[in-house]
């Protein structure tokens, strides 16, 4: 039911059609890295080739790939494709520094967990943080970034994980006067807790 409501919203509006991708493209990584069509090695050439790509579609529209934009990118996005970019170099850094399933299992993290904190929080949230996120969002992403997860780890991990990477996103951390983008800091995140967890 759950799941059904989360596509049939994001079918309807931007960003829950942004959403129902960021999960996909997750599940569809995980599955093609179990298979070993993807490797950290090849995602690598995929940021490569997307950020040749995005800067291309700056000043040319480009078959496929501009109406994926136009459907899928915030209209205020200067760089295109600057999420997907982003989620892909997140994936690639995780499974480059971790072990794999310690990987697999941040990735799922970010996809599920990102997904449902934004979709719950935007359209349930009422109890809003300091930066405007929602309590309801929070524990909504925790709770689909633990059931990701524990594919890949023990229970405790993943919950440790799942909590410790809704928790930083939330809070938004910066580098300077920029805000760390959730698709690098929730992966690298849960990843780094699961890790610190397993050498214990």
């Amino acid at each position: 039911y759950i799941l059904s409501l989360f596509f049939f919203m994001a079918v309807n509006s931007l960003e829950f059609r942004r959403q129902a991708f960021h999960a996909m493209l997750g599940i569809v990584i995980v599955l093609l890295v179990l298979v070993g069509v993807l490797t950290a090695k090849r995602l690598l050439l995929v940021v490569i080739i997307g950020a040749v790509i995005s800067g291309i579609s700056v000043k040319y529209r480009i078959p496929l790939i501009s109406w994926f934009l136009d459907n899928f990118d915030r209209k205020n996005e200067k760089i295109p494709g600057k999420g997907a970019i982003f989620y892909i170099l997140g994936c690639l850094i995780v499974l480059a520094l971790f072990p794999q399933r310690i990987a697999l299992a941040s990735i799922l993290v970010m996809a599920l967990g990102d997904s449902f904190a934004t979709v719950v929080g935007f359209h349930f949230g009422k109890i809003k943080s300091i930066t405007r996120k929602t309590l309801e969002g929070f524990f909504a992403g925790a709770f689909a970034g633990f059931i990701g997860a524990v594919l890949f780890v023990d229970y405790f991990s993943a919950l440790a994980g799942s909590l410790a990477a809704m928790f930083f996103d939330m809070l938004e951390i910066r580098l300077g006067s920029k805000v760390i983008d959730d698709n690098i800091m929730v992966p690298l995140t849960a990843a780094l807790v699961m890790w610190i967890i397993a050498l214990l």
